[in-house]
């Protein structure tokens, strides 16, 4: 998971001088670790100038949770979850783009992702209901825009490899992921509705 996106001040050698430019610096939180990994990007030559790990003592987000219950359809995930917060659903489905799963996550974070796919590369919508936690591997990143979704407030993060567009309205909270420009995400946010499936019985 990416977990922060912003400039920072990196060293160069030069011929006979060394000097400070500002570079990206991308942080990674990998599946199962605790610690995180840094790598320092030089935008201007397109090249990494700088990697490292960095040991983190305290627990990782959401751990010591069950594995997520997994659905295969829309139907079945809309009628599993719990009432009084409906599943999110997307109206519209970019071009070459088409449904693949449902994971619904219980304690301590509970949410769930409805993820569509295009070859390797995922659109990811993460709904978190009122009163839950917020989703703990949200992109940060100091560069951010304002953008509005239905009157909703919300905020644009570009990412490395894919970008975030996340909001709140009556129903929950909502991140949406992918490596789509910020038009397409908020054209793609705009189409976020609740499915109009009945509830059912398993928190999330």
């Amino acid at each position: 998971e990416i977990v922060d996106v912003g400039p920072e001040f990196c060293m160069q050698t030069g011929p006979g001088s060394t000097f400070l430019r500002t570079c990206t610096a991308v942080t990674f939180r990998c599946s199962g670790q605790r610690s995180l990994y840094h790598v320092i990007i030089d935008d201007a030559d397109e090249t990494v100038v700088g990697r490292y790990w960095q040991w983190v003592k305290e627990p990782m987000p959401c751990s010591g949770g069950e594995p997520p219950v997994e659905y295969s359809t829309i139907e079945e995930a809309s009628i599993a979850v719990k009432p009084g917060c409906p599943l999110a659903t997307l109206s519209v489905i970019p071009a070459a783009y088409s449904f693949s799963i449902v994971r619904i996550y219980g304690e301590p974070c509970p949410r769930r992702d409805i993820v569509h796919t295009r070859g390797t590369e995922e659109l990811r919508l993460v709904q978190v209901c009122p009163g839950h936690p917020p989703y703990a591997f949200a992109i940060t990143g100091k560069g951010t825009d304002e953008v509005a979704i239905r009157g909703s407030p919300g905020e644009f993060v570009e990412g490395i490899g894919q970008n975030q567009l996340a909001w709140v309205d009556a129903h929950g909270s909502y991140w949406l992921l992918g490596d789509m420009s910020r038009e397409d995400l908020v054209a793609v946010a705009l189409s976020v509705e609740p499915c109009s499936c009945a509830g059912g019985t398993v928190s999330g």
